[in-house]
């Protein structure tokens, strides 16, 4: 996607799989900003784990604020 990016947070394997789920639900329940999150990705390492939420448009100033505070309220 030309305009995609990412937010990358990543966290002790003790609070990822509760942060994943939440997360989840999140997209599930409509809480993120209306066509802004393209998917989420999880990626599990020996020592720590990473959450890719991945994003359509990274002009969307607004909406990336919107999701930047519904991730912030989700933990």
């Amino acid at each position: 996607m030309k305009d995609g990016a990412r937010f990358n947070l990543k966290m002790p394997k003790s609070h990822s799989s509760k942060y994943w789920e939440d997360l989840l639900l999140a997209m599930i329940g409509e809480q993120m900003p209306e066509n802004l999150v393209a998917g989420l990705v999880m990626n599990l390492k020996p020592q720590f784990d990473k959450i890719a939420v991945w994003i359509t448009d990274c002009n969307n100033e607004k909406g990336i604020a919107q999701l930047k505070e519904t991730i912030l309220q989700v933990t």
